[in-house]
């Protein structure tokens, strides 16, 4: 029914219906939330935040692989990434 949002909040979930409640005791929702917990409800942990993407370095390299994959020369894959990469 509730799950939290990782920077502050709650999402409801109602029979289809998704929204989000923001941290505010003057928001109606979010009583109705905090009366919840009270009855000893717990709501479900918010979604991990995403790590941190693949490098410059590491994107170049796989770039390169795939075009030497596709019969590019070491040479030629080096250019074609410093072209896309600009």
């Amino acid at each position: 029914m509730y799950k939290l949002l990782s920077g502050g909040g709650v999402f409801l979930n109602h029979g289809g219906l998704v929204s989000s409640i923001p941290p505010d005791e003057t928001n109606r929702d979010y009583r109705k939330y905090l009366a919840w917990l009270d009855e000893g409800n717990t709501p479900e942990p918010a979604d991990p935040e995403p790590g941190p993407g693949p490098t410059r370095e590491e994107k170049e390299a796989e770039a390169a692989g795939l075009l030497r994959k596709l019969g590019a020369s070491e040479e030629d894959a080096a250019r074609l990434v410093e072209l896309l990469t600009r």
